[in-house]
C-alpha cells in the first residue's frame, strides 16, 4: 500500500512534536540545552516548589490501562498487542525492555519508567527546567537512568547535578554529582562553562556511566553512546567503554576533519551504531563495537534490534543491510525523505506529509496499515528485540506491550 498524499495517512501533522526520530532528537536537544540553568527554566518555579519535589524514585505497581486507539491507525504489526499511553511529553529513551520519559505538569516533570507489560516501575520528579536525561549502560551492562537536577551550592548559587538510577528498580547507583553546565548529549555529555568573562564555552565534559566521575579531557568528546565514549584524539576517532574495550579508527578512513566531526542529530537512533556529522548534515556511520566504517555520507539510520537489519539513507537513496552488513536492498527515494524505524523486514519512512512502508528485501510498498483506516497514523520509533515499543501518533506517545488483546468474538 502506497501511503501517498491522498491517503488518510498523509493527514498526519508534520508540524507537531513527532516528525520522526531526527526531528525528535533535535527537539530533545533544544529542551536539554535549557536544562537546569539559572535562566528561563528556573524562573517558572519558586524555590519552595523546587525543594518540595519528590526527587527520589518511588516504586510503583501501577498497571496502565489499555489506551483508546479507536481513531488511530495502528501498524498491523502491533495490531494484536495491548497499547498503553504513559502520558509522556518528552522524547522517549529505552533500555533493553524498559522505556523512560516524562510528563510535564504545572508543577514538575514527572519521569516514569514503564516496562514491556505496560507497568510503571517507578516515578520521580524534577524541576521543569531539568529536561535533560539519559538512558545508558554501566560497565556490567546494567541499564541506568541518569536524571539532571537543580540544586543550591554552598555559595547559594544554582548548580546542575546528575544522578544515576537502576532503570528497572529506581535504586540509586551514583550521584548527585555536580556537572559544569546543562546537558547537551549525546549521552552523558555536558556543556562546559565559558572560559573567561563572556568567553566561549570550554570543552564539553563527559561522565563515566559506571561511577559518575568526570573523565579526563583527553581529546575532544563526540558523545557517549550507551556506555561507549567517542573522542577525536589526534588523527583518530577513539572509543572507550567501562569494560575496558577500546578501538581507534583513522580520520582519513572516515572523512571529516578533527574539528568538523560531531555527533549527528540522529546519532542515538540505532542500537550499536554512531552516526557522525562532518558539517553538512551527513557523515560516516560507525559500528560502536569495532569502529568499522559501515557507510559514508549518511544522513539518517535505523536498526531493527531483533534481526540487526540496518536501513541507511545517503546521497544515493535507501540502502538496507542484513545482520552481516551485506546489502540486501538499494533504491532511490525523494530528497528530504527520513527514516522512522525498521521493524522486522519493514522499513518505515517519512516523505513530506506522508508515511510510507517498504519491504526491506524487495523494496515493494508493504500493506502495513488497514486500507480503510482514518485518523493519525501511529509510527514506530523505539522497538525492542521482542517487538514492543513506542509509537508516535500525532501529539500522542503510545507504548505497545507484550500483552495480547483478548479475543472478544
Amino acid at each position: 500500500m502506497d501511503l501517498n498524499d491522498e491517503s488518510p495517512v498523509a493527514s498526519v501533522s508534520t508540524t507537531g512534536p513527532h516528525r520522526g526520530r531526527a526531528a525528535a532528537a533535535a527537539a530533545a536537544l533544544a529542551l536539554t540545552l535549557a536544562a537546569c540553568t539559572s535562566g528561563e527554566g528556573l524562573e517558572r518555579q519558586g524555590p519552595a516548589d523546587v525543594e518540595g519535589l519528590e526527587r527520589d524514585p518511588r516504586a510503583s505497581s501501577l498497571q496502565l490501562p489499555a489506551a483508546d486507539t479507536a481513531h488511530v491507525q495502528m501498524p498491523t504489526q502491533f495490531g494484536q498487542l495491548v497499547t498503553v499511553e504513559p502520558a509522556w511529553d518528552l522524547p522517549v529513551q529505552r533500555g533493553e525492555d524498559i522505556f523512560l520519559s516524562a510528563e510535564e505538569t504545572d508543577r514538575a516533570l514527572v519521569f516514569r519508567a514503564v516496562d514491556s507489560t505496560g507497568a510503571v516501575r517507578w516515578s520521580a520528579e524534577r524541576p521543569l527546567a531539568c529536561a535533560g536525561f539519559v538512558v545508558t549502560q554501566d560497565a556490567e551492562g546494567r541499564d541506568l537512568a541518569v536524571l539532571t537536577d537543580a540544586e543550591t551550592s554552598e555559595d547559594d548559587l544554582s548548580v546542575t547535578t546528575a544522578s544515576a538510577y537502576d532503570l528497572g528498580t529506581g535504586e540509586q547507583v551514583w550521584g548527585p554529582v555536580e556537572v559544569p553546565g546543562p546537558h547537551t548529549g549525546p549521552g552523558l555529555v555536558f556543556e562546559a562553562p565559558p572560559e573567561g568573562f563572556m568567553g566561549q564555552s570550554g570543552e564539553p565534559a563527559v561522565l563515566d556511566p559506571t561511577t559518575g566521575e568526570r573523565l579526563s579531557d583527553d581529546g575532544r568528546v563526540i558523545g557517549e553512546f550507551n556506555g561507549t565514549i567517542l573522542r577525536v584524539e589526534g588523527d583518530d576517532v577513539t572509543a572507550q567503554t567501562g569494560a575496558g574495550h577500546e578501538w581507534s579508527t583513522p580520520l582519513s578512513e572516515i572523512g571529516g576533519g578533527a574539528f568538523s566531526l560531531e555527533a549527528h542529530a540522529a546519532a542515538t537512533a540505532a542500537d550499536g551504531l554512531a552516526l557522525l556529522d562532518t558539517g553538512e548534515g551527513a557523515g560516516p556511520l560507525l559500528d560502536l563495537e569495532s569502529g568499522e566504517l559501515l557507510a559514508g555520507d549518511v544522513h539518517d539510520v535505523a536498526r531493527d534490534t531483533g534481526s540487526a537489519t540496518i536501513a541507511v539513507l545517503d546521497g544515493d537513496g535507501l540502502t538496507v543491510l542484513d545482520d552481516e552488513g551485506d546489502e540486501q536492498l538499494a533504491m532511490s527515494v525523494r530528497e528530504g525523505t527520513t527514516l522512522e524505524a525498521v521493524v522486522g523486514v519493514l522499513v518505515y519512512v517519512r516523505d513530506g506529509g506522508s508515511v510510507r512502508v517498504h519491504n526491506g528485501i524487495t523494496g515493494t510498498i508493504a500493506q502495513a496499515y488497514a486500507k480503510d483506516g482514518a485518523g493519525p497514523v501511529a509510527v514506530p520509533s523505539l522497538v525492542t528485540r521482542e517487538g514492543t515499543g513506542a509509537l508516535n501518533a500525532g501529539n500522542r506517545t503510545l507504548l505497545t506491550t507484550d500483552r495480547v488483546v483478548e479475543d472478544r468474538g
